[in-house]
Parts: structure tokens; C-alpha cells; sequence
């Protein structure tokens, strides 16, 4: 684990009510969060900047269910575990021990599928059960509360909530950002946690190439008569993935990629119709279904920075690259960023240097756009393989997953995939 150090910035009230900072992070959801923590770990002085209200931490009343589930490598795992969240987080994680995938072909008006020859399993040793699990997964409810309640206790962190920033200046030693509640903040290093759409990505005009998939996440949550044994399913059907994530409480997520001009449809089934599609194309393997709450839906698109830095700035998360959702990676990218950058920043500070000299930005730029953009371009490809009705691509594919199915690569994919082999920056390192 990095050490903590002690930063030599820090912050200050001037009579122009300006504030002085290492780090300004302009972005309060998942992302934005997690490096305002990540960084306090690490002893830097952290504004948060959010243009929503202030969190409201006391409530007893739970979150409610929004849809959204992210699937939690191990190696992003230990990032929360050191920096103190993964204690509030674990009893709400369900264990992820195999990933089974399956082609399909189309059956029906709204391209229902079957599964055919084509499949690969990936799994957690049986022999040895020390192993790590191949994820985790979790509601982004539950992670979003853990972050808002450990919040209050980030002494270095700053929030300016409800204020959204009106300009972004980068000078030689800081860069100036004015609030629309008429703060200004100076920081040594500015971090766009912003989204997709970045703001901040644009005043720093830094280009970016996008895909409109045209193409809809349904997701939903099922209560199911079959125990899951923690097991993720996906199915590869012409239109798109159809994904069944372990919960606890022997409860599924279910993610449903669909042609957006279908979506509408299936949305607009009653829930009895909508399950019968579900269990038309899961057949008996769940067993009797139920739908626990509302649908919800997401377009999907891909947006990739030509780069992920400028003066005084860095791209984090979805402001960097916003992939799409077939191989569960979104997430644990933006983690691995923010561990990354820590560890950059942590070894600019040891060595008395200026932390967002562009240098420092650099490295992070060189160490995160390979990683970033293989796996944009990569999800971006999986999709466009699967989700056809060629019945050439269909015999490639079946033919290719059966070769893969006999290699090694099935036990060491999840691994990679998982941060738990290769170099790793020290908060997701093993002990």
C-alpha cells in the first residue's frame, strides 16, 4: 500500500473567498466519490464539486433500485478494502464463482433466441476454493451509500455541492475554476469525473470519437425459484447480450441489450409479459421468475478521449472512456484509473515535485489509454460479432468458442480481466 505522506498544499481561505487545493474533482457521482476518498487516503486535499444537492447521509430510508448493478473485479476489490469501504459494501456483494456464455439464434418477432452449440465457462477453481472469486456483484445503490456515508469523514475533502463550475483556467503552476455561486478554487490538478458528456473534457478540447450503438439496456431485478449457485449467465443473441447476474437473497439482475427501436416495445409489455419473453429465452433454467420492482432503461453508446490528460487536467472513468456494458469493465476502468493516478501523484509529492506537472499527467495518459482504449475498442467489437444473424459469423463464432474452451485461457481470462495478475498499481496489489 502507498504511503499516506503528508501533502504540502494545503487548503486556504483568501479574502476573495478563493480556496487552495491539491486536487479539484469535478464530478460527485460513483467516480467523482471514489477519488475524493482514494485521494484523502492518500493525504491530499480534495474539493469536490457536484452540481447536485448535498447527500442525505442520515436517511434510514434505503435507496431504491435503479437498475444498475456493477460487477466488481478482485483487484478493484482491494482498492475499496484498503482505503476502509469494503467492510460497509461486503455483506451486500454476492460472490461471482463462474461465468458460463452461450451463442444463440433468433426464434421470434422480437428475435427471442435460443442457445446453440457455441459456449465457454469460465470458473473459480474447485479444487482450491482460496481462490479468489472471479467478481463481484453489487447494486450501485449500495455503493453509492457507502461512498456518501464515509464522505464526512474525509478530512482533506472539501464539497461544494449545488454549485456547478462556469470556467476552467490552467495556468504554470494551478488552474483556476470558478463556481457559479461565485467561489473560485485554484488546484494543483483537476480531475473531469464529469461523465460522458464532460464539460470539462470540452473546455479542454480534447477530442473524441463516439458510436451510437442504437442499441438499449432493459434491466430489471428477478426473484428465481432455481438457486443460482453463483453463476452469471450471458447469451449472446442477435440483438444483443441478455446477462443474469447472481444477487443475494438468491435474486437475479437481469441486463438486456435490445435494437432501440424494440426496446419501446418490451417496455411497454405488462409485467406478465415481459417475464413470459424473459423466460422464453432462460427456458428452465431459472426456474419460476418474478419481477421484484420496476424495468428501467439506457442507451448505449461508446465514447473514447483521443487522450486523457491536458494542462492540469485528467479524464477519470466515463469522462475517458464510456465503453459498452458487454464485458462489465466500466467501472473497475475508472478504478483502475484512480488507483493509478494515486500512485502517479503519491510519487511526485515523495520526490518534491510539482504533482500536476505535465509530466506526472503524462504517465498517467501513457500508463491508462492502452488499457482504456483496447477495451473500448474491444466490448465495441464483441458486440458487433455477436450481435448478428450471419449465419457465417454464427458458425465462426460456435466454432471459435469451442476452440477457445479447450485452451488454458478460460482459467487465466478472468484473472486478467479481474486486475488479479500482472502489474498492478499498489492499492489493488496483493499484500
Amino acid at each position: 500500500m502507498a504511503d499516506r505522506g503528508v501533502s504540502p498544499y494545503i487548503g486556504t481561505m483568501t479574502k476573495k473567498h478563493s480556496q487552495t487545493f491539491d486536487i479539484a474533482i469535478v464530478g460527485g457521482g460513483l467516480t467523482g466519490l471514489l477519488a475524493a476518498l482514494t485521494l484523502d487516503h492518500q493525504g491530499f486535499t480534495c474539493a469536490l464539486i457536484d452540481s447536485g444537492p448535498a447527500p442525505k447521509t442520515g436517511s434510514k430510508t434505503p435507496m431504491k433500485f435503479d437498475g444498475r448493478t456493477t460487477a466488481l473485479a478482485y483487484g478493484t476489490k482491494r482498492l475499496l478494502a484498503n482505503i476502509g469501504l469494503w467492510q460497509e459494501l461486503e455483506h451486500h456483494a454476492c460472490l461471482m464463482n463462474d461465468i458460463r456464455i452461450f451463442d444463440g439464434t433468433p426464434t421470434d418477432r422480437f428475435r427471442q433466441g435460443t442457445v446453440s452449440e457455441g459456449s465457454l465457462h469460465f470458473q473459480r477453481s474447485q479444487e482450491d476454493m482460496t481462490q479468489a472469486p472471479l467478481g463481484f456483484i453489487l447494486e450501485n445503490k449500495h455503493m453509492l451509500a457507502a461512498f456518501q456515508k464515509k464522505l464526512p469523514k474525509a478530512k482533506n475533502v472539501t464539497c461544494f455541492w449545488g454549485a456547478q463550475m462556469s470556467s476552467f483556467t490552467p495556468q504554470k503552476a494551478d488552474a483556476k475554476l470558478s463556481l457559479t455561486d461565485g467561489q473560485n478554487i485554484s488546484a494543483r490538478v483537476v480531475l473531469a469525473c464529469d461523465g460522458r458528456q464532460s464539460r470539462l473534457r470540452g473546455m479542454a478540447n480534447i477530442r473524441t470519437t463516439h458510436t451510437d450503438y442504437k442499441q438499449t439496456a432493459i434491466t430489471c431485478l428477478l426473484n428465481i425459484e432455481k438457486a443460482h449457485h453463483n453463476t452469471a449467465y450471458q447469451y449472446f443473441l442477435p440483438n444483443g447480450p441478455l446477462a443474469s447476474l447472481p444477487m443475494n437473497d438468491n435474486k437475479v439482475s437481469i441486463v438486456w441489450t435490445e435494437k432501440s427501436t424494440l426496446a419501446p416495445a418490451l417496455l411497454a409489455l405488462s409485467d406478465d409479459a415481459f417475464i413470459h419473453q424473459i423466460g422464453n429465452r432462460f427456458g428452465s433454467l431459472l426456474g419460476d421468475i418474478s419481477l421484484e420492482g420496476e424495468r428501467y432503461s439506457y442507451p448505449l453508446n461508446r465514447v473514447l478521449a483521443t487522450q486523457f490528460f491536458s494542462e492540469r487536467l485528467v479524464l477519470i472513468g466515463d469522462a475517458a472512456h464510456g465503453i459498452h456494458p458487454i464485458a462489465g469493465q466500466g467501472f473497475n476502468l475508472a478504478i483502475k484509473d484512480i488507483a493509478v493516478l494515486a500512485d502517479v501523484l503519491t510519487e511526485m509529492r515523495e520526490t518534491g515535485l510539482d504533482i500536476g506537472h505535465g509530466s506526472a499527467l503524462e504517465k498517467y495518459n501513457d500508463t491508462r489509454r492502452f488499457d482504456g482504449a483496447l477495451t473500448s475498442f474491444g466490448s465495441s467489437a464483441f458486440n458487433m460479432l455477436f450481435s448478428n444473424e450471419s449465419k457465417s459469423f454464427r458458425a465462426l463464432r460456435s466454432l471459435g468458442m469451442d476452440l477457445l474452451a479447450k485452451t488454458p485461457l478460460p482459467q487465466s481470462l478472468p484473472k486478467i480481466a479481474g486486475a488479479d495478475k500482472g502489474s498492478l498499481p499498489s492499492l489493488m496489489a496483493e499484500d
